[in-house]
């Protein structure tokens, strides 16, 4: 019988093809949620899944690199104020993105984490989510 490994076992690797015998199959791979039998749509299953995991992988090294480049990174907003230090807009995550965006850092996937818009000139630790579960942060400075 034809199986297909969902599981590394002995020297199979997942997604491994084999041919093994009957008994073994259906007595103790298959139970054990070892292998599946080998039909297409199972192997179409699992080599979308492995695909899928390569992707993730490639994902995480993505924010890994780009969590070096932009941890730490000091950036700075220009803004209109009054007398007193209060700014007439709001700085948003927007124009945070737009801010990295201008010094070449790719932005997609990117997440500004703020309690709520800055609203004073001043300096800023500010929280960002890279995905896949990686936080940087970033020094803003908001200045007239």
């Amino acid at each position: 019988m034809k199986i297909i490994y969902l599981k590394n076992y002995n020297n199979n690797k997942r997604g491994d093809v084999r041919e093994v015998n009957d008994g073994f199959a259906k007595n103790y791979l298959l139970p054990q949620g070892i292998a599946v039998i080998a039909t297409t749509d199972n192997f179409d299953k699992i080599k979308k899944e492995l695909t899928n995991k390569s992707k993730k992988i490639i994902d995480f090294n993505e924010a890994q690199k780009l969590l070096k480049i932009i941890n730490g990174r000091k950036l700075e907003i220009v803004s209109k104020a009054n007398e007193s230090g209060k700014l007439y807009a709001a700085v948003n995550a927007e124009e945070i993105l737009s801010a990295l965006a201008k010094q070449g850092i790719k932005t997609e996937g990117i997440k500004i984490i703020l309690d709520s818009p800055i609203k004073e000139l001043g300096s800023y630790k500010i929280k960002v989510d890279l995905g896949q579960g990686i936080m940087a942060e970033i020094n803003l400075t908001v200045r007239v």
